[in-house]
């Protein structure tokens, strides 16, 4: 959440973003104020971060067993990037990775 939130807030300071084991909305209730704020009221959150970051160059890194932050949201995330024709964007799962 952070990573993209700063990035988010100040994308022209920053030469590239590595994300890790990140997240745009929250994975449980339990937590119902962790979110990405700048894209928390849009109607598709991950479309709207990559179209604003599509010119940095990210590479975000998840593990695939991670079960306090699921893989689904940054995969989710990269498939919007991808979407959106941005040219520099990475995604590596490590398969036992929790």
């Amino acid at each position: 959440y952070g990573s993209w939130n700063i990035a988010l807030d100040e994308p022209q300071r920053f030469a590239a973003i590595v994300p890790v084991c990140g997240a745009v909305l929250a994975p449980r209730a339990v937590r119902p104020t962790l979110f990405v704020e700048q894209v928390a009221h849009e109607a598709d959150p991950y479309a709207a971060i990559a179209q604003r970051l599509r010119q940095t160059p990210i590479w975000i890194f998840h593990g695939a067993q991670d079960d306090v932050v699921p893989p689904a949201d940054d995969r989710r995330l990269h498939a919007a990037f991808q979407a959106a024709g941005a040219g520099d964007v990475r995604y590596t799962e490590y398969p036992d990775g929790n």
